[in-house]
Order: C-alpha cells, then sequence, then structure tokens
C-alpha cells in the first residue's frame, strides 16, 4: 500500500513540474505595436490635424493599456509560480515524511517478526519442558504406583496375619466372657431379687409418703383458697363500700321529698375505674331521683377499682340509696 501511495506521489509531482515547465517556456504576449511616429501622419495626404491628434491619443492610449494588462499578466504569472514552487516543495516534504513512515513502519514490522519468532521459539521451547516435565511426572508415578501396589502386599498379608490373630484371641476371650457373664448373671439375678424386694418396700413406703402429702397439699389448697376468697370477698366489699361513698359525696339531693327511695343502677366500666356506661335496672319509681343517682355515678368517676379486682367490677350493680 505504501508503494502505491508514494508512486502515485510521485506521478503527481512530476506532472506538476512538467505543467510549469510548459507554462513559463510559452512565448508571452507580443506587446503592441509601437505607435507611428508624427513624421508618418506628416507625409498622409488631406490628413486632418484634429484627426491626426486623436489618433496619436488613442494610440498612445493602447498602448499604455497593453502595457499595463503585460505587467498585471506578468505579476500573475509570478504569483502562480511561487505558489506552485511553494505547492511541489510541500509535497515534497510530505513525500519525505511518507518515506520516513514507511521507512519507521518496516523498521517496527521487523521488529514485531522478530518478536514473534522470538515468541515462538520460547513457546517450542516451554512445549518441550512441559513434555519433559509430564514425561517425568508419569515416570514418577508410574513408580508410586508399584511401591504403593507393593505396600498394599504386605499391608494385605500383615492384616492376614493380625485377623488370625486377632480371630484366635476373640475365641479366647468368647469362651472368657462366656463364662463371665454366666457368673455375672447369676450375680445380677441374686441382686435382682434382692433389689426388687428392698424396690417394692421403698415403694410402699414413698407411696405412703405420697398419699400423706397429697392430702396435707390438698388441706393446704383448700385452706389457701378459703382464705383468698375471704380476703377477695372482704376486698369487694371495701371497694362496694368506697364506691358507695364516693358516690353518695357526689350527690346532689334534688329539690322535693325522696327520702327512703332507692334504685338499682347497673355500671360499665374502662381500664383505670372511669364510668363508661350507667343504666337504671331497677327504678325508684322517680325519674328525678333516678337520673340524680346516675349523674352521682358520672361525677364520682373514676372509680376506685383496684387491677386485682377490676374483671369483678368491670359490669357490677349498685344499689343507691342516700341516708337522708
Amino acid at each position: 500500500m505504501w508503494d502505491r501511495f508514494i508512486s502515485f506521489i510521485n506521478a503527481l509531482i512530476i506532472h506538476a513540474l512538467l505543467l510549469a515547465v510548459l507554462f513559463f517556456t510559452i512565448e508571452p504576449l507580443k506587446a503592441p505595436k509601437p505607435a507611428p511616429k508624427p513624421e508618418q501622419f506628416m507625409q498622409a495626404v488631406t490628413v486632418d490635424e484634429n484627426q491626426w491628434l486623436a489618433a496619436i491619443q488613442n494610440r498612445e492610449h493602447s498602448a499604455k493599456r497593453a502595457s499595463q494588462a503585460l505587467r498585471a499578466q506578468q505579476r500573475d504569472l509570478d504569483i502562480k509560480k511561487r505558489k506552485l514552487e511553494k505547492k511541489v516543495t510541500q509535497e515534497t516534504q510530505h513525500l519525505d515524511k511518507l518515506r520516513r513512515q514507511k521507512e519507521q513502519e518496516q523498521q517496527r514490522l521487523a521488529k514485531l517478526k522478530q518478536r514473534q519468532l522470538l515468541e515462538a521459539a520460547a513457546l517450542e521451547e516451554l512445549k518441550h519442558q512441559q513434555a519433559e516435565q509430564a514425561r517425568l511426572k508419569q515416570e514418577a508415578l508410574e513408580r508410586i504406583a508399584k511401591a504403593r501396589e507393593k505396600k498394599a502386599k504386605r499391608k494385605a498379608e500383615q492384616a492376614r496375619l493380625a485377623a488370625e490373630k486377632k480371630k484366635k484371641a476373640e475365641e479366647k476371650a468368647r469362651l472368657a466372657k462366656k463364662a463371665e457373664k454366666k457368673r455375672q448373671a447369676e450375680e445380677k439375678a441374686r441382686l435382682a431379687r434382692k433389689a426388687e424386694k428392698k424396690r417394692k418396700a421403698k415403694a410402699q413406703e414413698k407411696a405412703r409418703l405420697a398419699k400423706e402429702a397429697e392430702k396435707k397439699r390438698k388441706e393446704q389448697a383448700r385452706l389457701a383458697e378459703a382464705q383468698r376468697k375471704a380476703e377477695q370477698d372482704a376486698l369487694i366489699q371495701k371497694v362496694m363500700g368506697d364506691i358507695q361513698y364516693q358516690v353518695r359525696e357526689q350527690w346532689t339531693r334534688p329539690s322535693g321529698y325522696y327520702r327512703g327511695l332507692s334504685c338499682v343502677i347497673e355500671i360499665r366500666l374502662k381500664p383505670g375505674g372511669r364510668v363508661k356506661q350507667v343504666n337504671i335496672m331497677n327504678s325508684s319509681g322517680n325519674p328525678i331521683f333516678d337520673n340524680s343517682a346516675k349523674q352521682a355515678v358520672r361525677e364520682a368517676s373514676p372509680l376506685p377499682v383496684p387491677n386485682k379486682v377490676f374483671d369483678i367490677f368491670r359490669h357490677f350493680s349498685l344499689t343507691f340509696k342516700p341516708k337522708y
């Protein structure tokens, strides 16, 4: 690819040089003929003086314009020549640069090829070493296998002799164990009979003590339950008295005569003794008195109910009967 590119550049430069040579060898534009001298006009027959002066001026102007055009064309040619020379120089420099790049690329490819050859040689040497190592490893494995086989045979012989010895020892031990087992069985049977007799006596004693302990436990439980029930009843009576007192303290006597009246109130409580709901279960027959009793219960909230008996007083009835 580099050779084709360089050949193309060479051909381009040669064509450019030939074009330049051809361009500069062309004959320059011929200058216009010089204007006729005045003597020639003097020799003309019947020439008007004004025409003659006009002709002279026209020729001078034409000559001047032709000279200016020639100088402008020459300047353009000089400019084109310098541009062409500059371009040829640039192309030459570019060609040199491409030639150097080609040489560098060839050197790089040569180094790469040399490195590849070295790597191939190293790889071949590595394969040879690996093959040699594999051969040595195979030989070592074969030697190890033979040694293991020999060791296994020796070990099998030792195991056979040991098995025969063990079998004899086991037979001897079996006979000794059989005799010992018989003796132990007889001794065990004797001890078992003795232990059974002792166990039965101990079981009878244990059953008697357990029966007495159960009787005592039941009696203690009965007494504890009776005491707990008595304490709970006393606590319930106390709580009921406290509730009665607190409701009476909050009761406001309505105007009128209500002596001897009473009513039964249904009360539902929230945790903490707060009154949730109040209803009249048994009316006194006087709605004003009943409503005052319900209002007293609401104003007495929260009622003095301990947590341990709250479940009993969660929903209960209260007989409200003022003392006056």
